[in-house]
């Protein structure tokens, strides 16, 4: 199968120049748990979407739902498939069903919390995207990058205005929002980094599968501390992530709070997004972002910080 490379700043840039070449109109599924900067693209490209609730057992998108929704509402032209937390998991049977329901079903798959991978291997998704920038498994701060594996659709690079201070201006905007749990008020500017990459393409695979050892080494380091010494009897998601080391607490913003009093940080990724942008459903995400809380693996974190977590964790978690 033909394959092309779509290669930018940002991850969120390759989806949307994917995006804006669909050229059927109607709506594209999304989990509900999915990062806000997905759905703040999709109305940059002026594109619908939907939202569908998450399965517990691997926290992706539902895939009953998204079959029910295929089957009853012609409207649905697409899905975007997130490997949740960098989940490893072969989806691909899945996929399979959703094409025998609607063979021209877009699918994009979005694997921007899992290792790069350069291997440009087949796939029943169109476009396959990965990110190296802030936050990620791999993070170089900058760049991501969309395996095309349908392309019969024409990309064409648009030429768009970047202004750091309107991406700094809407990332404040739905951090509050996320707080606040209203329904966020997109308003229209050059938040969106398409600019094309100072680096090329080579250069860039070349600094990043050099770092993917060492990531992984310090990683399943980390995470051996944390599955080792953090009580049984609490529920975690490894080792089937590539991203942190995930674990399910009853009080949870409790033991967020205990962390950050010792001047350590862990995160709660990710919220429903029902509720701030509304249109779908959510009972699934909106009960994992009450437990969930993501325990960091990666170089700012070392053996002493984990332990002291570990610490926390067991004296003050209560089992879900």
């Amino acid at each position: 199968m033909d394959r092309k490379i779509i290669f930018k700043n940002r991850a969120s840039s390759v989806i949307f120049e994917f995006i804006r070449s669909i050229k059927k109109k109607g709506v594209l599924l999304l989990p509900a748990n999915i990062c806000p900067i997905v759905p703040l693209t999709f109305m940059k490209a002026k594109i619908e979407f939907e939202f569908i609730d998450i399965e517990l057992d691997t926290f992706c998108c539902d895939f009953k739902e998204v079959e029910e929704k295929i089957r009853k509402n012609k409207n649905i032209i697409g899905l975007l498939f997130v490997n949740a937390y960098g989940i490893e998991k072969d989806f691909s049977n899945n996929f399979k069903k959703l094409r025998d329901l609607n063979k021209e079903l877009i699918i994009i798959h979005d694997k921007c919390l899992s290792y790069p991978d350069f291997s440009h291997q087949d796939s029943l998704a169109d476009l396959t995207v990965y990110s190296t920038g802030q936050a990620k498994v791999v993070n170089i701060g900058y760049g991501g990058f969309g395996i095309l594996h349908n392309t019969n659709f024409e990309l064409k690079n648009i030429d768009f205005s970047y202004n750091e201070q309107d991406y700094i201006k809407i990332y404040k905007a739905y951090k509050k929002t996320l707080i606040t749990n209203k329904k966020f008020n997109y308003i229209e500017n050059e938040w969106l980094d398409l600019r094309e990459p100072l680096l090329n393409f080579s250069e860039y695979q070349k600094i990043v599968s050099e770092k993917i050892n060492e990531i992984k080494l310090k990683k399943n380091q980390l995470n051996d501390l944390y599955e080792k010494g953090i009580d049984k009897k609490f529920k975690t998601f490894y080792p089937q992530n590539n991203w942190r080391y995930i674990i399910l607490l009853d009080n949870s913003d409790a033991v967020i709070k205990k962390i950050f009093e010792q001047k350590l940080f862990a995160s709660q990724h990710y919220k429903s997004l029902v509720d701030l942008f509304g249109n779908g459903n959510g009972k699934n995400a909106k009960k994992l972002e009450k437990e969930v809380i993501n325990l960091f693996n990666d170089f700012c974190f070392d053996e002493l910080k984990v332990r002291k977590i570990i610490k926390l964790i067991n004296e003050h978690g209560r089992k879900k």
